[in-house]
Order: structure tokens, then sequence, then C-alpha cells
């Protein structure tokens, strides 16, 4: 049997290369040499391989998402060690944390440029809205990239690669929602890409996506039942999710250029639990009533790329204009005859963001050195009557520059610099450096530090919402947030015969100053607002293994990380750090006949301990959120070169809600007792036709 390898190289605006190789013969082609040069952009002066990038980068290819089954961002980061999602079913949004830093710190990009959220550019991202149909890979950078992409990236970067390749392709799945499902139930999802590239260098690509999520009754009875027993509603509500991008390419010897316009609109229905009967007082009859939360999220994102070469200098120019459009209305709905009777209350916030950004690279012929120097600008504007004043805006500028200095072939240095302007804020000099060392015995060791500087959003300055049952509000006396972190990744490639592994050691340690949080600045009544804290710390330890052997692959890893405890500098008989194991295992096994890819995803999510004030005790005791345990499993199978059929199993093990002691009462409600985390145990399967 002949094996082979396929080697694919992608870069933003450029057209994807593929070279297929043979098995490596004993006269030289090293397996091991075209595993490492997958190509990387993230954080890098140029496309560059894993192998020689200064950055530690994780990359996510197209086939890691398709053997996965995954749909959103939300599906594929599930498994990943260091990287926690935290669903929300209230509201539908998943937020996700890196490094024991939250959804503020993780910086999420579309080939290179913010994702638009309402309540920060990039940031605090709900990674459920970010459809999978249109990209080609994942690049995650872990540690503070300030530097590279401005206040607000302590914690790293994810960065998601469109496809700039022409494809065709029409898919459908169809998904159970626990052991729900059928016309009105369950998760239904349709697919479209169109793409043609031509002669003359332009490259046509067109997408479509259609989730629709049709909630998880559990216990309840869905949006038709009608008797005022608590019984309406869903336990997860559902949304339904529509999506499409439209980008064209061209290419010369000179130029590269891509523009790309994406859509977005998502409706989520929140259905209340109390049914008014509205008995007529002469008849007796009953024409039931409910005062409903409807949602709507619309999004656009413009996206211009331009690079290429002046003289001998690379350059790459970025422009986005971006707007997200919230709104929510409650309704009052007449159950039996499905009638909106009237809208009796409305709100509406929007987020506009312009950005640009760009590099140029490349100045010298020597080998031994390069030069970075680059811009960013940004402004952001809130629309919304839970904005004190209705309306502000931020602006941001910045250049920053970077060296790269190889003094001898093994040690690559590279420090770099960065000089804001805000509007609002005074900023200091932020700077980082990094070290990539290539050890004998195929050992890569990097170092890295940077310094971080967030400042306050728009939400934390002038969010304003008080009424009968909350009173939260922004703080524009705010301090901006000063960080620092560090890394230390030690990597050794093995090889034996047909067998290629690597073993990975990750240790990190970040230390943030004035954090901001949401406070309680009066018990009763209870008032909460932005604030700074004085410090937060996380720090820990990783170590990921992976092995490919002719039809296997495996990939292993255990991480802790530890969260500061702001308590203890008050009681030093408090624990200063609380620590959270986590554990992955993946395995994926190739059939060559019948064409067929068997796929298993475990995650060990350890429990997660935090300190929460005990009312009736008057002191703080030490909460716990139960571990528990995530399986995914997967079937590909690949008829013919058109025809593919994928079918699996998601959360084989049926988790639905984890305990907990670690919540706090709140004004009008007991500590909860558990989080909601899925909805159990569901069942996919896909069709995929290309043509």
């Amino acid at each position: 049997m002949t094996r082979y390898f396929l080697l694919s190289v992608c870069f933003l605006a450029y057209p994807t290369l593929a070279q297929q190789a043979n098995e490596p013969s004993a006269q030289g082609d090293s397996l091991e040499q075209m595993v490492l040069d997958e190509m990387v952009v993230t954080g890098q002066f140029e496309p560059q391989s894993i192998d020689q990038a200064v950055h530690t980068v994780k990359m996510i290819d197209r086939q890691r998402i398709e053997a996965q089954g995954a749909v959103d961002l939300a599906d594929v980061l599930s498994n990943n060690l260091n990287i926690t999602l935290t669903p929300n079913k209230a509201d539908g949004r998943t937020s996700v944390s890196m490094l024991g830093l939250d959804g503020q710190y993780v910086k999420v990009l579309i080939d290179g440029m913010p994702f638009p959220s309402i309540e920060g550019n990039g940031n605090n991202v709900d990674i459920t809205q970010i459809n999978l149909n249109t990209i080609e890979r994942i690049e995650i950078v872990e540690g503070p990239m300030a530097v590279n992409y401005g206040a607000n990236a302590m914690a790293g970067v994810i960065n998601l690669i469109t496809k700039n390749s022409p494809s065709n392709r029409v898919s459908v799945q169809e998904e159970t929602v626990g052991p729900e499902y059928g016309i009105h139930r369950g998760r239904h999802i349709q697919t479209l890409t169109l793409g043609k590239q031509f002669n003359n260098g332009i490259l046509l690509q067109l997408d479509f996506q259609r989730n629709d999520f049709k909630g998880f009754r559990n216990n309840f009875e869905g949006e038709d039942h009608a008797e005022n027993d608590g019984q309406r509603g869903y336990d997860w509500h559902p949304k339904l999710q529509y999506s499409g991008m439209a980008s064209v390419g061209y290419q010369n010897d000179f130029i590269r250029a891509k523009y790309s316009f994406s859509y977005f609109r998502q409706t989520l229905d929140q259905y209340s639990r109390i049914v008014f009967p509205d008995q007529h007082p002469s008849s007796g009859l009953t024409n039931p009533f409910a005062f409903d939360n409807l949602n709507q999220t619309d999004r656009f994102f413009h996206n211009l790329n331009l690079s290429g070469k002046l003289g001998r200098i690379n350059y790459n120019v970025a422009t986005a204009y971006t707007g997200v459009e919230m709104e929510q209305r409650t309704v009052r709905y007449r159950i039996l005859t499905d009638v909106e009777e009237e809208t009796t209350n409305s709100e509406t916030s929007f987020l506009r963001s312009w950005t640009s950004r760009g590099n140029l690279t490349d100045f010298t012929d020597n080998p031994k050195i390069d030069v970075e120097l680059g811009y960013e600008y940004t402004h952001e504007s809130v629309q919304s009557i839970n904005i004190d004043g209705g309306e502000r805006s931020l602006n941001n500028m910045a250049g920053f520059a970077s060296i790269e200095w190889s003094p001898i072939k093994s040690i690559t240095l590279r420090p770099g610099l960065r000089s804001f302007y805000n509007s609002q804020f005074a900023t200091p000099l932020i700077y980082s450096f990094n070290l990539k060392y290539d050890a004998p015995g195929n050992i890569d060791i990097r170092a890295s530090y940077g310094r971080s500087y967030r400042t306050p959003n728009l939400t934390e300055l002038y969010f304003y919402f008080v009424d009968a049952n909350h009173d939260v509000t922004g703080n524009p006396d705010l301090l901006p947030e000063d960080g620092h972190g560090l890394s230390l990744d030690i990597k050794k490639h093995f090889r034996v015969n047909q067998l290629l592994a690597f073993s990975s050691l990750k240790v990190f340690y970040n230390d943030i100053r004035d954090q901001i949080t949401l406070g309680v600045v009066n018990e009763n009544p209870l008032r909460f607002r932005y604030i700074n804290i004085e410090r937060f710390k996380s720090k820990g330890i990783s170590f990921i293994n992976q092995v490919a052997w002719n039809s296997f692959s495996v990939n292993a890893g255990f991480s802790y990380i530890g969260r500061f405890n702001q308590l203890s500098q008050e009681d030093t008989d408090l624990e200063e750090f609380l620590f959270t194991p986590e554990a992955n295992f993946n395995v994926t096994y190739t059939l060559n006949q019948p064409n067929l890819i068997f796929a298993a995803f475990y995650k060990h999510t350890g429990s997660v301990e935090q300190y929460v004030f005990d009312a009736e005790a008057g002191n703080f005791r030490k909460g716990k959120t139960n571990a528990f345990d995530w399986l995914d499993f997967t079937t590909t199978w690949q008829v013919n070169d058109h025809l593919q059929f994928q079918g699996g199993v998601r959360n084989m093990l049926d988790l639905r809600d984890i305990q907990t002691t670690a919540g706090e009462a709140g004004a009008h409600a007991d500590a909860p007792q558990s989080v909601g985390l899925t909805y159990g145990r569901s069942y996919f399967l896909r069709a995929s036709y290309s043509f």
C-alpha cells in the first residue's frame, strides 16, 4: 500500500498551495519536516512554518474541524487545554477564557481583524455566533500579544483564517438536542459554498449557512403551553442563525487583494414561565397570554486586505468596518392564537467600529535581521438607552515596531514596542521580548515576556441599567489595567521509523493590577458598579504530547491552572491560588479502504474552587463547582471524490447541569445549586456533496 502526505500552505490573500509527497524514503524525504512546515501567520512578520515561528502557535486545520463535526467555534474549542468555555442558557451565549483569564483578555480575530462584539472589539465574543464553514484553519497564540494586537490581548489571540481556494459544496446536518428530535425539535443545519478561480487571477466565493436550534424543553412544555403552572417555555431557549459571506480576491506579480463582506443574524426567544389566563367576566372564556422577550442580533463585517511589495519591502494593510445591532423586545403574546399583540418594551443597541492596521517588513538584505514597522487605528461608538448620554465613542491610535535578530543560527531574539494614544486615558509604552532557541536534540525553547495595558470598554465606563430588579452602572472614573505576562515553552520532536511525535511543556504567569470587575457597592438595596480591584493573577503548567504513526494520530495532555484569590490579601490564612486540573485525550484512526475516519475527543475539567461570602456565618467559605468529563465520537465516510457522510455522538457521557456550592445569593434569589453546562447527549448526521 502506498502512503502519501499532503502539505498545504495557506496565507491571507494568497491561493492555497498543496503538494502531495510519497512516503518518506530512506534517502531523505522527511515526514517530520513536512509536518513542521505547516505555515502560520498570527504574530509573524511573514508566513512561517510552525517550527520556525518565534511565538508558540497552535493550529487547528480544516481536517481537524471536519473530524470533530464542528459547526461553530465553540464546538472546536471545547476539547482544548488551557481554554475554558462558559455557556449561559439564559441568553444562549458561550464565552471563552484562556490561561485563567476571561474573555476580556482574549482577542478573537477573523483574518487578523477583530471580530465585532457589542461588549468589545474582538473581546467577550459569543463564539457560538462564529460560523466555521468559511474557515480554513484556526491559529491560537497563548500569552501576551499586546504589541502586535493592542490592549485586551493579554491572554492571547484566536485568529480564524478564511479559505483562499475555490470550493463548491452543499451539506445538510440533522442533530438531536438531547433526546429531542423532530420537525419542531432538534437542530437543523444547511450550508452552501460556491467558488470560482478565473485565469486572470480573480477568485470569487459565496457562502451561506442556516443553523436552526429548536431549543431544549427538558421538563418544560414549550411556547404553546397555556397553563400557569410554571411549565411553559424551554430549559435552553430556541435560536435561529443565518450567516453569509461573499468575497473577491485578486493577485498578480505585484499585489494581492481580497475584499469580503459577511452578514449574520440571530434570533433568540425567551418564553415566560408566567401565563395570565385573561378570563372574560361574562362568558368565562379565557384568552391566555404571556410577556415574552424576543432578541435579535444583526452583524455586518466589511474587510479589505492589500499586500505585496514596494521594492524589496513587504507590505500588508487591512481595513475593516463592522457593526452590531442588538434589539430586545418584550411582547404580549396570545398563546392560543399565536399573535404578538403589542410590544410593551423595546431596547436597541448599536456598535460601530472602524479598524485599520498595517505593517512593513523585510527592510534589509541581511538574513540575520528583519524589522517590522506597523500601525493600528480603531474608532468605536455605541448607541443605547443603557449608555449614559445615549451615545459614546472611543478612539485608539498606535504605532509598533519589532526586530527579529539571529546572532547565530540557533537563536532568534525579538524585542517589540508599541506606543498608542487613547482618547480618554493616558497610556504607557507597551513592550515585549521573545526568545527562540533551537537546542541540540530536536528541542525548541521559546520564552516570552509582555506588558499589557487594558483600557475600560464603553460598557464598563457608561453602562446604566436601573429598574425595580436591577441596579448596575458603569464608572467613568475607572483606571486602566496594567498587566505583565511570562511564559516558557519547551518542545521536543521525536522520530522513530514511521512514528513521529512531540512533547511540549509550558509554564506561564500573569499579573494584572487594577483589574476591572463588576462589584457590589451597596448591600441593601443591592447595587452593582464596575470597579477596580487591586490585583488578579494566574499561573499554570501544561504538558502536551502528540503522536502520529501510520493510520493513528493521538494527542494527550494535562494542565494545572491557578487563579489568584483576592481575599488572601486580607486574610493570610486563605490560600493565595486556587487550582483547577484539566486533561484531554484525542485519537484519530484512518482506514484507507473504504475511506473511513474514526475520531474520539475526550476532556476532563477538574473542580473549580472559589471563596464566597456566607451571609449566615458572616464570613467567607470555600465553594466548589464539580468536575466533569466530556467525550465526543465521530465517524467520517468519504464515499467518493464528491460525496461524504459523517455521523457522531456529542457529549456521550450525557452531561447537563453541574452541581455547585460556589454561587452567591442575590437580591431576589437564593444561591444556585447547579450551573447549566449543556442539554445532554446528542446525535448528528451530516451529508456533504462537493461539485
